[in-house]
């Protein structure tokens, strides 16, 4: 467990393991709902914006999920993986690399961004990706999505490649970090 001091709460958020006896998918359902519903908004397309408990139980199942607690509330989840799934694999030839580890499922409550948990939430999933051996932790986001484009830049993510999931016409860009 970890705990970051989040700048819009006077408590420390602790970040902790998914435990599917602990913490609740419809919570963390309707978490990423709501952080991704403003990118829908802008014409882009998240699938966390409207999913439901059973992809989000998917895809903590697939990899190590990560959820920031303030006190007993769900602020904040990513997902850990060590390998893409077969659709990613498809897709995504940079996901097939030997040594790297990827993410998703990254939000934060609307409420709480900026404040540092989505920094302490990607702080775990760097340090699990080291102890796991891996060089590069990535992920994929629309390219068109400038703001959080940018946020992985300030985070040292790099641009890797593009590519459309199939049935969209907007691009993604890939983005890895090199872990030292």
């Amino acid at each position: 467990m970890h705990s970051a001091a989040s700048q819009n709460s006077a408590q420390a958020v602790r970040i902790e393991r998914f435990d599917p006896n602990r913490h609740d998918v419809a919570a963390i359902t309707a978490l990423l709902n709501a952080a991704y519903a403003p990118y829908v908004a802008q014409g882009m397309k998240y699938v966390a914006a409207t999913q439901d408990d059973a992809v989000t139980r998917e895809w903590l199942a697939r990899g190590i999920g990560f959820v920031a607690l303030d006190a007993d509330t769900v602020v904040g989840t990513v997902a850990y993986c060590s390998a893409p799934s077969a659709s990613e694999a498809a897709a995504i030839e940079w996901y097939c690399r030997p040594g790297v580890a990827t993410f998703g499922q990254f939000a934060v409550a609307p409420g709480k961004q900026k404040g540092g948990v989505g920094v302490a939430l990607l702080d775990a999933i760097e340090r699990l990706a080291r102890d796991d051996a891996k060089a590069e932790l990535a992920c994929e986001t629309a390219a068109k999505n400038a703001p959080l484009v940018a946020y992985y830049h300030r985070r040292g993510f790099r641009g890797v490649g593009l590519f459309k999931w199939p049935g969209d016409e907007h691009a993604c860009v890939v983005l890895s970090k090199t872990l030292s």
